[in-house]
């Protein structure tokens, strides 16, 4: 039997284009899903909204139609759309780790001082299915989404409020953020905390950015987490 370490420092990992290779089928899902709703037309550069999250994106180009906020009701409607679409064009295949995801995530969690924790701008029920394909720590605890918080900011800082509830310890030696997005490096900077951009395009994309560490995947990172 294993014997987990104790958890002194904390990786917070957004999952789609960092842990998932699954960005492309949810953007598909999420635009099928505001046609459907008949929230047409909108900006679909999503880049340039205040907040890169699903429930503000949405709630966003709701209020331009609707003229008021999603209401809980709203909000769950347009959810389970974009998870309905998101399974309809995967045509019953899972979701793709980046390469060595899974298990550089797992030997965190077994091997090393840091705890994982997940903090994404996507929905809820969509991130537990990207999850599922291997994951560690799945549960209510160590999974933040953008269902109780819309801004990323709120989104990161309570996953680290959960996780030091979770593990039971009132600080970190270290903290690493984990992303693939423009948006997850200025959330880290925001809030002081150290990030690793991840993706095979990651050095073009962090070009113009003071981003210092590069995964192109995970595989083979492991030795640089032993302590």
């Amino acid at each position: 039997m294993i014997s987990i370490p104790a958890k002194t420092k904390l990786a917070i990992f957004d999952i789609d284009g960092t842990l998932t290779d699954s960005v492309f089928v949810h953007q598909k899902a999420f635009h099928s899903a505001l046609r459907n709703a008949q929230l047409t037309p909108y900006d679909d550069d999503f880049l340039k909204y205040k907040h890169h999250t699903d429930s503000y994106i949405a709630n966003t180009i709701f209020s331009l139609h609707r003229k008021r906020n999603m209401t809980d009701e709203d909000i769950n409607r347009f959810e389970n759309d974009v998870y309905r679409l998101t399974f309809k064009y995967l045509k019953g295949k899972p979701f793709s780790e980046i390469p060595g995801a899974v298990a550089f995530v797992n030997y965190l969690h077994l091997y090393t001082p840091y705890a994982v924790i997940y903090a994404t701008g996507s929905f809820r029920r969509l991130a537990l299915y990207k999850l599922s394909i291997g994951f560690p720590n799945v549960n209510e605890s160590l999974l933040f989404s953008c269902n109780r918080e819309q801004v990323r900011e709120k989104i990161v800082l309570n996953a680290i409020k959960n996780a030091k509830n979770f593990y039971k310890i009132s600080s970190y030696k270290k903290i690493i953020a984990f992303g693939d997005g423009i948006w997850d490096w200025k959330v880290a900077q925001n809030l002081g905390i150290d990030f690793i951009a991840v993706g095979f395009n990651c050095r073009q994309t962090f070009a113009d950015f003071s981003c210092q560490e590069y995964f192109d995947d995970f595989m083979g990172q492991q030795l640089l987490f032993e302590n």
